[in-house]
Parts: C-alpha cells; sequence; structure tokens
C-alpha cells in the first residue's frame, strides 16, 4: 500500500483480482443550504478514472465514524458522487468492480465533518494584505493594516492627500492556509465619516493567487455604515480579492474599517 499523501488530495492504490486503480479521494465542492440553525451541505467527492480496461464501475461508500459501511452506491462508470449531509462525521472511501462484479479493497477513506458551530465562522486573523492599490499615508488612518487590525475605530483609505485615484480599487489578503471560504464582511469607517463608503463590489477568491476567474459575488452594499456580510458557495482558496467598484456619493474613494473573511479549515 502506498502512503496517504496530504489533503486535499489523497492518494492511495488498491488492487483486487485483476483490478489496479489510482484512486484521488477529494472534496471538490460543497455547496451549502443554509440556514441559521439548520445546516446541511452537499459534498461532491471525485476520483481519477481507472486505466485498467477490466474496471467496469465504482462503487461509493458512506459512514458515519460511529458506524461500519453499510451498502455501497453503485454509480456505474461515473467518478464522482453527491451525497447530502446532516451534521456529523462522515468518512468516504470507493471501490472499483470489474464485469463479474469482483470488487476491490476500498480506497483511502477521507473524512467530512458538517457542523453548524464553526462553518461560518472569522477566519482567523494572522492574514495578511499581500497587495493593496492605493492607501493614504498621511497621519495614522488610511493605512492598509487598519482594515485587518480588529479595531473598528482605525481604518483603510485610498489616497486622498495629494493624488485621488480613481475606481476600482482593490485588495488582495494573503489568509496563511488554505480554506474553504464562504463569506466576507465588510465594516465601513466608523468615526461619524462616509468618504469612501463602498457602494458596488466584487470578489474574488484563489488557492495561489495567480488565477482568479469569476468573481464569487458582486452586488451593492446599503448606504449605511452597519456591517456588510455576504456569502457565497463555499471553496477552497488561500487569497481573496476585495474589489471596490464605486462609492456610495460617487466620489472616488474606498475606505473601510474591518475586513473579515468567513469558513472554516
Amino acid at each position: 500500500m502506498f502512503q496517504l499523501s496530504v489533503m486535499p488530495r489523497l492518494l492511495r492504490r488498491f488492487s483486487c483480482f485483476s483490478l489496479l486503480a489510482f484512486l484521488h479521494l477529494v472534496v471538490l465542492t460543497f455547496i451549502v443550504l443554509f440556514a441559521r440553525n439548520v445546516y446541511s451541505a452537499e459534498v461532491t467527492l471525485a476520483w481519477d478514472a481507472s486505466t485498467d480496461p477490466s474496471c467496469a464501475g465504482y462503487k461509493i461508500y458512506k459512514r458515519t465514524s460511529a458506524e461500519t459501511y453499510g451498502d455501497g452506491v453503485d454509480v456505474e462508470n461515473s467518478t464522482e458522487h453527491e451525497f447530502s449531509l446532516d451534521d456529523g462525521d462522515y468518512v468516504f472511501a470507493v471501490t472499483a468492480y470489474d464485469e463479474y462484479e469482483n470488487e476491490s479493497a476500498f480506497s483511502n477513506e477521507v473524512s467530512w465533518t458538517s457542523s453548524n458551530d464553526d462553518y461560518f465562522t472569522c477566519i482567523p486573523s494572522e492574514f495578511t494584505v499581500v497587495f493593496v492599490d492605493s492607501e493614504e499615508t498621511k497621519g495614522e488612518d488610511g493605512r492598509v493594516e487598519n482594515a485587518i487590525d480588529g479595531r473598528p475605530d482605525t481604518f483603510w483609505h485610498t489616497q486622498w492627500f495629494r493624488a485621488d485615484p480613481v475606481h476600482p480599487h482593490e485588495m488582495v489578503i494573503d489568509l496563511g492556509n488554505t480554506y474553504i471560504v464562504a463569506g466576507f464582511q465588510y465594516l465601513p469607517r466608523q468615526d461619524g465619516g462616509i468618504n469612501g463608503t463602498v457602494a458596488d463590489y466584487s470578489l474574488y477568491v484563489s488557492e495561489d493567487g495567480l488565477a482568479w476567474g469569476e468573481p464569487v459575488a458582486t452586488g451593492t452594499f446599503a448606504d449605511d455604515t452597519t456591517e456588510k456580510e455576504v456569502m457565497f458557495g463555499p471553496k477552497p482558496a488561500r487569497y481573496v480579492r476585495f474589489v471596490a467598484l464605486s462609492e456610495v456619493n460617487g466620489r472616488p474613494w474606498t475606505s473601510a474599517a474591518e475586513i473579515n473573511i468567513l469558513g472554516r479549515p
């Protein structure tokens, strides 16, 4: 048997009869059906197809941590399957079978915990801002670090003293590790001023800080100074890119008292 590799891609070779396959068992997507006091998730598991010509199909097995595997789900030639989960600890494994229904041993197991206690929580604030297009360095207020310092009495503000760069304004946050990112919180400045309060925005996530793809969320924040929260389909990411497209009064600035990222390890 091969050693298990590090999540999120687990690799192990299995063999039974004439079957020989590589199974990459990895949670690819978590589509959350979310209510504040009720949590369920749809978890899609996928694996690499066997290159052995005798492989006729696959079965996927699910159990809780306290159970043994029951009957597997025959997914025929599909290499992925989706489960709807309630709160709890779950374990998954896959087998392959040939045309005579000879079945291989289990692949490596993949565990997943569904819990409404910690799923949508603030990711620890050890993250850093690795890019910002503009910040005001005159005085104490204005520096981008103020947006992630945990203090609502400080704020980031784009440059205004010697220049007024126009939208879009953006910052890129490095979470320091890969998380399942599910949401974003934006707190406008709390000092009584409104300059720079974001109106239109876009959010992006990335695993490597290079490939961003389409935004995970776009919209317009309410024109007030309350905290805004944006939820989206959870995605694995290490980097979050917040783009301010406009300001509530149509001026060229952007400001933020606090920014938090929501998700789970």
